[in-house]
């Protein structure tokens, strides 16, 4: 019986540590700036939704009861959970207040409706993860430490981070404007359909350079660039300009 109250009462706590923070917005981009280990999942929705457990006795200090932080731009937390979030135009713009206030293994975890794009930047080496699922608006990413997935997205977008590995499973590849997926010194692993349209740029100086489509590959003045560092070409006869660049790792393009 102890076992059970005991058991009980934890998952309580955990139940309480659970913090939601809605916002109506539609339209435009989720705007996000210095957010640890988010998980960021489009749906059928007209409210941002964002979730974290809360760890507050270990992450906030005693002398810091009533009290809000904020940063050097004089941004407080709105949120309860440790976010600042604004609108600015047509845009939501979020910003993490100092620590993470989650619980780390978590991270925060971000729904968004179906017609927002995302950006999101980090430089620090509080991230390690970002993971972006179902968003068929424009993605852009600019990340010094993070691995990054992505899962059914379809483009357009620009994803960069130095010290981490891109993983990308595209639903689509969408015709209207470009892809790039660069990784400084990690791995590129993109998964596309078959029947995908688009001109490629693949590099890797110090790499390797995997793939299992038929590339039709660009020649000038009938003088094809024979290398298995940098390949340009088309399949499928050529559609959206899709570039993959690693600098010190390999690149593998595959067929999803």
């Amino acid at each position: 019986m102890k076992y059970l109250l005991t058991t009980i009462g934890m998952c309580i706590a955990l139940a309480i540590g659970a913090q939601d923070y809605n916002v109506a917005h539609n339209g435009g981009k989720l705007i996000l700036e210095g957010v640890d280990n988010a998980k960021i999942t489009s749906y059928d929705g007209s409210e941002v939704v964002f979730s974290a457990k809360i760890e507050r006795d270990e992450k906030k200090s005693e002398r810091a009861k009533g009290l809000k932080p904020i940063n050097s731009l004089g941004l407080d937390d709105n949120s309860g959970i440790g976010l600042s979030v604004k609108k600015d135009g047509d845009n939501l713009k979020v910003t993490q207040i100092g620590e993470c206030m989650c619980d780390d293994d978590e991270g925060y975890t971000i729904k968004l409706p179906k017609s927002m794009g995302v950006d999101y930047s980090h430089s620090t080496y509080d991230s390690d993860r970002l993971m972006i699922e179902g968003v068929t608006k424009e993605i852009v990413v600019s990340t010094n430490y993070t691995n990054v997935k992505l899962k059914d997205v379809t483009g357009p977008m620009s994803v960069k981070t130095v010290y981490g590995d891109i993983e990308a499973t595209f639903s689509s590849v969408e015709q209207n404007s470009s892809v790039s997926l660069n990784s400084v010194y990690g791995f590129v692993d993109a998964a596309i359909p078959a029947a995908s349209k688009a001109k490629l740029s693949l590099k890797t100086p110090y790499g390797q350079i995997y793939t299992d489509f038929d590339i039709d590959v660009a020649s000038t003045n009938g003088m094809r660039e024979l290398s298995d560092k940098k390949i340009s070409g088309t399949i499928n006869s050529g559609g959206v300009d899709f570039m993959i660049k690693s600098g010190y790792e390999n690149i593998y393009l595959r067929k999803k």
